[in-house]
């Protein structure tokens, strides 16, 4: 049953509430804000002070939010998007609590790294930078985004050459019959992170029986990804979206699913608003170990991303 518009915001406005507590108001402010643009610089192809320069000398007045990492106020979003850096592939536009979850990764040269749901290619570029020596592989299911991923990969002349794999995770994974020692899984989801409580238009396609279909895939693809992380490796799952039903019900069915897989602390800095996973939802109670993933709350400059690192044991 499709909601009418207004139903579906207090829907989704209560659900939220119930899920941030006392963080909502702060959450449901900033999911309507303007907030902070921001893109990785690739440093294979320019250094940070050279890229904060040229946006300078521009008329856009960018700083470093981190390392590789240039920041600008929401009123310059557009210009930062057409500037020559932005269009010939140097620096590419995503959202900070993106580069913060293929961070959390953390490989290093001469790793074997999987992302399972790649396009359209931002956190594998924030990977790369991160272990250019490494080696890729790439899964993406829809033709057109991988296409997509093929492009932004060729623009940005990538260091490393990346093994691209078009087909759905959940069958792609066992057929690869590798194991790696570092898996991204940007798990398709509700997107409830770009809902935009003014703009009734942000609403058109969600729906509990979305944020379902999406949680079974999303299953399936982490049970698949952890069946082929190596003993020693590191996973993360990361996810767009509020609904417990994609975060921690998933996370949960996936320790129970693959015993031999705990979860480790995120690593994330005490500046980024975030707040633990739930312990319950509804009818579920969720095992304490469950809460050591992150809900990244939209803030002045993140946006809504839930986190969960697993480490396979030796």
């Amino acid at each position: 049953m499709n909601l009418p518009a207004d139903d579906k915001l207090k829907l989704f406005r209560a659900r939220l509430e119930a899920i941030a507590k006392e963080r909502f108001a702060e959450a449901w402010r900033w999911l309507d804000a303007r907030q902070a643009a921001h893109a990785l610089v690739l440093p294979w192809r320019i250094r940070d002070e050279e890229a904060l320069a040229e946006l300078r000398r521009a008329g856009i007045p960018a700083e470093l939010r981190d390392a590789r990492v240039v920041a600008v106020a929401a009123e310059h979003r557009a210009q930062l998007l057409s500037h020559p850096l932005v269009q010939e592939g140097a620096v590419y536009p995503m959202a900070y609590s993106s580069i913060l979850a293929a961070r959390m990764l953390a490989p290093h040269e001469g790793a074997e790294v999987l992302d399972a749901c790649a396009a359209p290619g931002g956190k594998l570029l924030a990977l790369i930078a991160e272990a250019p020596r490494a080696a890729y592989t790439a899964i993406e299911r829809v033709r057109a985004r991988f296409y997509k991923l093929s492009s932004v990969l060729a623009r940005a002349h990538a260091p490393t050459q990346v093994r691209l794999k078009l087909g759905d995770a959940r069958r792609v994974i066992p057929r690869l019959s590798m194991r790696f020692t570092h898996i991204l899984v940007d798990a398709p989801c509700s997107t409830e992170a770009r809902i935009r409580p003014g703009d009734p238009d942000t609403l058109a396609h969600w729906s509990l029986r979305k944020i379902r279909e999406q949680a079974r895939k999303q299953r399936g693809i982490l049970v698949a990804a952890l069946n082929a992380l190596a003993p020693g490796g590191a996973l993360v799952y990361v996810t767009c979206s509020f609904a417990p039903e994609e975060n921690e019900m998933v996370v949960a069915h996936a320790l129970a699913k693959v015993p031999e897989v705990e979860l480790a602390p995120v690593g994330l800095s005490e500046d980024v608003p975030a707040m633990p996973a739930l312990d319950r939802w509804g009818k579920h109670r969720f095992p304490e170990a469950v809460q050591q993933a992150v809900r990244i709350l939209p803030g002045p400059w993140t946006e809504a991303m839930f986190v969960a690192r697993f480490i396979k044991r030796r």
